[in-house]
């Protein structure tokens, strides 16, 4: 800038002043391209993780799905497990029924 002004104020044509305005004018038109480029790429990953996190909250929520049916699985399993020791508890009193009665025979 303080050669930029010097030149300027020393009567030269300007021709150094034009050639770096057509510079940084250059200049500015690519770092607007990768900035419009970086936006994009900036909206596609957002998207993408748009797309991730949604595919991450089906998935957690088909892991508490899954918890809260191996819960009721597991109580259900434990209620069986009571009826069968009581069916088993009924067999053993009819077995021993069973047996008194042979033995009195």
């Amino acid at each position: 800038r303080g050669k930029l002004s010097a030149s300027s104020s020393s009567g030269g044509d300007g021709g150094e002043e034009g050639e770096e305005v057509d510079q940084r004018s250059e200049l500015l038109t690519v770092r607007r391209a990768e900035l419009n480029q970086a936006t994009r790429e900036a909206d596609k990953v957002a998207e993408r993780m748009d797309e991730v996190n949604a595919s991450v909250n089906r998935c957690k929520q088909a892991l508490r799905d899954a918890k809260r049916a191996i819960d009721e699985l597991r109580t259900r399993e434990a209620a069986h497990a009571e009826a069968i020791a009581e069916m088993e508890k009924g067999n053993e009193k009819l077995l021993n029924k069973r047996s008194m009665l042979a033995q009195k025979r």
